[in-house]
């Protein structure tokens, strides 16, 4: 609808046809439903990240008590520096407590 009000007000003037086109058609309208949108989209980012890094913090925190617990903290240094032995340990750790 927008388009045609456009094309009957500014027929003779193409110049002004896309400036007011190119601003009511969105490139340079930025609605605040847009920016609350996106600042809730980078608050929920933010959150999660924060989350996650409290979660992997808590199952490392965990993985050194049950190491620990049996006699293996010397595994926990050797795990910081390999992902792949960590996330055998992990699993190891995981399966014990389903026991």
């Amino acid at each position: 609808m927008s388009n045609s009000v456009v094309d009957s007000l500014a027929r003779k003037y193409e110049h002004v046809r896309k400036g007011v086109g190119n601003v009511m058609g969105g490139i340079i309208l930025d609605t605040q439903a847009k920016r609350i949108l996106n600042q809730g989209r980078e608050e929920g980012r933010k959150e999660g990240i924060d989350i996650g890094e409290k979660q992997g913090e808590n199952r490392l925190d965990a993985l050194f008590i049950y190491l620990d617990s049996l006699g293996r903290s010397d595994e926990y240094k050797a795990a910081v520096h390999d992902p792949s032995l960590r996330n055998k340990l992990f699993a190891e750790m995981d399966m014990a407590n389903k026991s």
